[in-house]
């Protein structure tokens, strides 16, 4: 049936096929990654806005990310 085709040909096209699909995945895993480049305090006004810590322990948090970043 494929007489015509040599198997060296197929064989790069898997290749490359395999090239492609990696590189397109790749570029979509990195497009949809979350929280990737958020800072520390970023998340933490995330918290305190969803409600997840009170004030008292975003101020304590907050304070602890200050001194650890002196």
């Amino acid at each position: 049936m494929f007489e015509y085709m040599n198997h060296s040909m197929t064989f790069f096209h898997g290749i490359w096929m395999f090239v492609f699909w990696a590189i397109f995945i790749f570029i979509l895993f990195s497009l949809f990654k979350k929280d990737s480049n958020k800072s520390s305090l970023e998340i933490l006004e995330q918290r305190l806005a969803k409600g997840e810590i009170s004030i008292e322990e975003f101020e304590k948090l907050k304070n602890t990310l200050s001194k650890n970043d002196d």
